[in-house]
Order: structure tokens, then sequence, then C-alpha cells
């Protein structure tokens, strides 16, 4: 992704409190570590990962915008 912060930041800024994300991205794409630096971006944008999802040939993960959020 070529610009992760950016990505989070606005997805952040749209989603209700309370909203959900799916990121997810092929797994012959991107390596495990490039996977957590975004996921590393997702938290600096406020987001927590709620849960880490299953699906065949990706690597992926919930995330979540706090009820209490700004």
């Amino acid at each position: 992704m070529p610009d992760a912060s950016r990505f989070f930041a606005e997805s952040f800024s749209a989603l209700k409190p309370g909203g959900k994300l799916l990121f997810s991205e092929p797994s012959n794409h991107i390596s495990k570590e490039e996977f957590e630096k975004s996921l590393a971006s997702a938290r600096a944008a406020g987001f927590s990962v709620n849960e880490l999802v299953n699906i065949p040939s990706s690597i992926s993960a919930e995330l979540l915008k706090k009820a209490h959020a700004k």
C-alpha cells in the first residue's frame, strides 16, 4: 500500500465509533512483517486490532474504531 498512514487515517475519520474495517492483503503479495507494519499504521491512526481473520490465501485483520474514539 503506497501510503498506509493516510489510508488508515482517512478510514478512521470516515467510520462511526464502533465501526469495523476488514483489512486484508494477499499472502503472496506481502510478508507477515510488512502486514505487521501496516497494522502498526492502523494502530497509530487510532484503530485497535479486534481479531485476525482467517481468509484463504490472505493475511487479514478486523480493525475496530472504539466507541469512545474521537
